[in-house]
């Protein structure tokens, strides 16, 4: 979906540019900023999916542009009970370009329940002068196509988890682990029933050896109960756990 189709939505702010670049040949722009209170542009898109299941967003993002090296898009999901999941995914505008780039892969219900809004506010960490509004696509994750980034990975594990220390822990665990290819990365926590606990991060990963830790807590910022829990990694179509128990 792009800017001339029904899902897309702009709120035209004071100081919007049109360029006749990107996708279509066309995109809008506004000036970065990481003040809140100068915030004044942002686009939604909302998308019609005729099926349920698992998607990759991808965004376009044309080149030779002073863009944002720490864009946010929030990724809002509308589940079976009608309450919304949120997801923020910072994201380097400047990679890829004159090409689609996948932000997140989710499970998506049928119809219009999931909405992607990209503000000007950018993380304290971005440099570029500007957030680039250009398509957003929703593909299935199951999908082949003819450009690399979109081909099936091979079945060699693309995660390999080291080290979990302490295990058991309190308050905090740290898990150290090695990518073998360089893309998205999606650290999360789950119950032993499969139910979300944690976002940990979403972030573009190198290959090679990374740690990350988590103390304990929901999506919320609030302490989960004792018990056991698993940590995983997902990076294309691999997905690596780790078993850990919290104790109080």
């Amino acid at each position: 979906i792009d800017d001339n189709d029904n899902g897309f939505q702009r709120y035209y702010g004071p100081m919007w540019d049109r360029m006749a670049v990107g996708y279509d040949n066309d995109c809008w722009v506004a000036p970065s900023t990481t003040n809140s209170s100068e915030s004044r542009h942002y686009a939604i898109w909302v998308p019609e999916l005729e099926q349920s299941g698992e998607y990759n967003i991808d965004v376009y993002i044309p080149g030779g542009l002073d863009a944002a090296t720490a864009a946010v898009y929030e990724i809002y999901v509308k589940n079976e009970d009608g309450l919304s999941e949120k997801t923020t995914v910072v994201h380097d505008q400047t990679l890829s370009a004159d090409n689609f780039s996948t932000i997140a892969t989710l499970d998506l219900l049928a119809g219009s329940n999931c909405s992607v809004i990209l503000r000007d506010m950018v993380d304290n960490s971005s440099t570029g002068s500007l957030v680039v509004f250009d398509a957003v696509r929703f593909t299935s994750a199951g999908t082949v196509g003819t450009d690399e980034s979109y081909l099936t990975y091979p079945t060699k594990s693309l995660i390999d988890i080291n080290r979990v220390y302490p295990n058991p822990f309190n308050p905090k665990v740290t898990i150290n682990y090695e990518l073998q290819f360089t893309g998205l990365v999606s650290v999360f926590v789950t119950d032993l029933k499969g139910q979300h606990v944690r976002n940990i991060k979403q972030y573009y990963g190198t290959k090679g050896r990374h740690s990350i830790h988590w103390n304990g807590n929901n999506d919320n910022g609030e302490n989960v109960s004792a018990g056991l829990y698993f940590l995983s990694i997902k990076a294309g179509n691999t997905l690596s756990s780790a078993k850990i128990l919290l104790l109080k």
